[in-house]
């Protein structure tokens, strides 16, 4: 099967994907992405669905991480768009997939990965155009910032960071998932694998979260009262974070910083760690966060 069928234009499909159990919705929105991606290389290619163009496709990202999810997505997205041919190509389509090797990611974390609690500090204590403009070298790269949409990036970073949430797990918070107590506490609904945790804001952070997004439905909204886009605001904290504190993070570095803030500076077990990232188990937790062998110091020697 070389060739599956023509592809229409990404933007006009409603996506629809194979699984043997139900998709959580991050999981529904990375595929989606996925083939998304998929469909838009074979547009600026003019390559026809199969698996040379796959394969093609795959061999542009480095990422292990992306690499897997994008190969499951496509994989996903095509025996469902498929799955009335013949019992004989459906096979062969089965059997096309097992020969494209998922990439083996490196998993622990290591220090281009996350910040220190001092570097978290300075980043979000700029939060105004004109505590912006000392780290600015060139004057166009104040374009498109405001007082606005400066305290928006400030306040998803605070959030990301003291919840630890993965990103598509913050922008799916609803206002009535959250609690005002000693701290906030807020029941993520739709974490990894469809499970439930409980994560903890500082109250002065909700209640800028609030006053500046004024959400309605969900704690983090538009204008438009929709959800913010996970793609749109992790790109916004690259390049705010890339002018402070000149490096290259995202999202997820945020979550990372948060386990290792609770590793080194509150003192929490691999346990507790999981517990509070919502891990599905602790061998996750030690293999991204405790690599390493402890020095003479460390271990009581020197």
């Amino acid at each position: 099967m070389n060739a599956l069928a023509t592809q229409p234009k990404s933007r006009a499909i409603q996506y629809q994907f194979y699984s043997c159990r139900n998709l959580a919705p991050a999981s529904v929105r990375n595929y989606t992405n996925a083939v998304r991606g998929y469909v838009r290389f074979l547009e600026d290619n003019r390559l026809e669905m199969g698996f040379e163009s796959v394969q093609r496709w795959l061999g542009t990202i480095e990422n292990a991480r992306t690499h897997n999810v994008n190969l499951q997505g496509v994989k996903a997205y095509l025996l469902k768009r498929f799955e009335s041919e013949p019992a004989e190509k459906l096979l062969e389509l089965e059997r096309g997939f097992k020969k494209i090797k998922r990439k083996k990611p490196k998993v622990y974390v290591d220090d281009s990965k996350f910040i220190t609690l001092a570097e978290f500090e300075t980043l979000t204590s700029v939060d105004t155009l004109e505590k912006l403009r000392p780290y600015i070298r060139k004057r166009h790269e104040l374009s498109g910032y405001t007082d606005v949409n400066i305290m928006r990036t400030v306040l998803f970073i605070k959030a990301l960071f003291w919840t630890g949430c993965r990103i598509s797990e913050l922008l799916d918070i609803k206002v009535k998932d959250c609690a005002v107590l000693d701290a906030v506490n807020i029941r993520i609904r739709n974490g990894k694998g469809g499970k439930e945790r409980l994560v903890f804001l500082p109250r002065d952070v909700f209640a800028q979260v609030r006053k500046v997004f004024r959400g309605e439905t969900y704690l983090f909204e538009t204008r438009k009262g929709t959800r913010f886009d996970r793609l749109n605001v992790t790109k916004e904290i690259h390049r705010f974070a890339k002018k402070i504190v000149r490096r290259n993070l995202s999202a997820h570095s945020m979550r990372h910083s948060k386990a290792m803030y609770l590793k080194d500076v509150m003192g929490l077990s691999p346990d507790q760690v999981a517990k509070a990232l919502g891990h599905s188990s602790v061998v996750t937790t030690l293999a991204h966060y405790y690599h390493g062998t402890p020095d003479a110091r460390a271990q009581g020697v020197a």
